[in-house]
């Protein structure tokens, strides 16, 4: 277009294309290209700095979108809501609620009201920083002047949900309905799985059920979260029922629904059901991955085939795969259960030659394993490891660790290890 001449490009042209290198997450190219608009008679309008803005907000790059912001405002540039929106959206996701709050006041200052996406953004934020209060406090400052929407409804729903409180969730999810407000699977899916990860699984079905009689269509998510449940508080028929449910409306599992109903089956002891379902995402191709076979190991260990666990731990690196620190630390706990230390212990040694740094828990596991074996001396020595690697001892080692000194069963010249580990 620039070349032929004819016919040039105008500021809808380059902002197509700014919201194109945007959505690739190409923010350098998206400015270059406005610096490139800058020069030329096509300047850039209110809509191009918002695109690039609200880009750079998302990507966390907050200094770079209030630079961007201000050199808007010298160039005559006028913010709008739109403008103000991204940039507390950015502020708030690195915590500066400061800034965010100097935004809000500056842009009621301009005689630009904050709007129901505004104020969503803040309380999703704020819930999903545990400061329910605070955000309960922006949903009763807006519903002075504007009605909240789903979104914001539903981001106060979670943070109850993420504190617990699913009792105050179900409030807000009640006065949804009697305000009328667009009820749709999100809701549920977040109510769902508060009382999921309280282990009321009961109340969650009941929620399901109330689905399917409002004329919603459960997810994926939602068969994911109630499958979960199920497998948590031990009703794997219940669901493994689901799971034949789900696919029976058509709703097909991915690999996170088969990961959830392995890992169910296997810390329930059902390895030859967890072993066919296995099987089964073989046969359909589906993404197994390392998570998958972490999974199956434990389940192994659980049922005392530490043979074949460590036949399939050994075979992972034939299959393309790489054990990463979770896989080694169920390993380890389960050739300290068997009483195998010396073999926990070569492992623990392999995952630094393999690039594989041990955390806490694997440390703490491996402590554990010595305690619990009667090796005591070899315990402190790596707790005395532990320590100079920054780590320390959790809460059910540090009660081993003190039932040890009750029994006068550590060696005083030790115990200034102990005490740092602490």
């Amino acid at each position: 277009m620039i070349a032929g001449g004819n016919c040039q490009p105008n500021v809808v042209t380059y902002g197509t294309i700014i919201r194109g290198f945007c959505m690739k997450g190409n923010n350098s190219a998206a400015i270059q290209l406005l610096r490139k608009m800058e020069e030329g008679p096509c300047k850039p309008n209110l809509v191009v700095y918002n695109t690039i803005i609200d880009s750079l907000c998302k990507d966390t790059l907050v200094d770079d979108a209030l630079n961007l912001f201000s050199e808007m405002m010298c160039k005559g540039i006028a913010p709008n809501v739109i403008t103000y929106t991204s940039l507390i959206h950015g502020v708030c996701k690195l915590g500066k609620w400061k800034e965010a709050t100097r935004l809000l006041n500056e842009m009621v200052s301009k005689n630009i009201f904050p709007d129901v996406f505004t104020f969503s953004v803040l309380v999703d934020t704020l819930c999903k920083e545990g400061m329910v209060v605070e955000a309960e406090g922006v949903v009763e400052m807006i519903q002075r002047d504007i009605d909240p929407n789903t979104v914001t409804y539903t981001s106060l729903m979670d943070g109850y949900c993420l504190r617990g409180e699913t009792g105050k969730a179900q409030n807000v999810f009640e006065l949804m309905l009697s305000k009328g407000q667009m009820v749709n699977v999100v809701c549920y899916n977040t109510l769902i799985n508060g009382y999921c990860k309280l282990k009321n699984i009961d109340e969650a079905m009941m929620l399901f059920l109330d689905m399917s009689h409002k004329g919603l269509v459960a997810n994926t998510i939602t068969y994911n979260t109630l499958a979960d449940g199920f497998c948590k508080v031990g009703r794997i028929d219940d669901a493994q029922k689901l799971f034949s449910k789900m696919q029976a409306r058509g709703q097909l599992p991915n690999v996170q629904t088969y990961s959830i109903l392995l890992d169910g089956l296997c810390k329930n002891r059902q390895l030859s059901r967890a072993m066919q379902l296995f099987g089964e995402m073989e046969a359909k191709k589906l993404d197994i991955d390392i998570v998958i076979y972490s999974i199956l190991i434990e389940g192994l260990c659980i049922t005392g085939k530490i043979e074949s666990a460590r036949d399939l731990f050994c075979g992972l690196s034939s299959k393309g795969f790489r054990p990463d620190v979770r896989t080694y630390t169920i390993m380890i706990t389960g050739l300290c259960i068997t009483g195998l230390t010396s073999e926990a212990e070569k492992f623990l040694i392999q995952m630094e030659e393999k690039c594989c740094s041990p955390d806490d828990c694997t440390y703490n596991t491996i402590i554990r394993g010595f305690i619990h074996n009667k090796q005591t001396s070899r315990a402190m020595v790596l707790i005395q490891t532990m320590v100079e690697k920054g780590f320390s001892a959790d809460a059910s080692t540090t009660e081993l660790i003190v039932n040890l000194q009750s029994k006068d069963e550590v060696d005083p010249a030790l115990l200034p290890l102990i005490k740092g580990s602490l």
